[in-house]
């Protein structure tokens, strides 16, 4: 959608996370995350992409350690299984 005056108002996927890195401390715990940081997964095998819902992953759990994140991620485009990675993203700013 564009204003009338030329700004374009969908700049930047409005509620996409934006990409931060690979998560580097493989050993932090999801509950000490900051509200608006992002945890994703990254398929070795063909570099595909996708957020996970960290609320969902804290749902009925005391402590998660993105290690163990990484050892159940399944690429849905590929099937791959192994090699995935953990990545962070923060929330927009809108």
């Amino acid at each position: 959608m564009k204003h009338r005056r030329g700004i374009d108002l969908t700049k930047g996927g409005r509620g996409q996370p934006i990409y931060v890195g690979d998560a580097e401390d493989v050993m932090r715990d999801v509950n000490s995350m900051m509200q608006w940081e992002c945890i994703g997964g990254r398929c070795a095998r063909c570099e595909r992409e996708a957020w996970l819902d960290r609320w969902e992953l804290q749902r009925g759990r005391s402590s998660i350690i993105l290690s163990e994140v990484a050892q159940h991620l399944r690429c849905r485009a590929c099937g791959n299984t192994v090699g995935n990675r953990v990545i962070l993203g923060r929330l927009p700013r809108d």
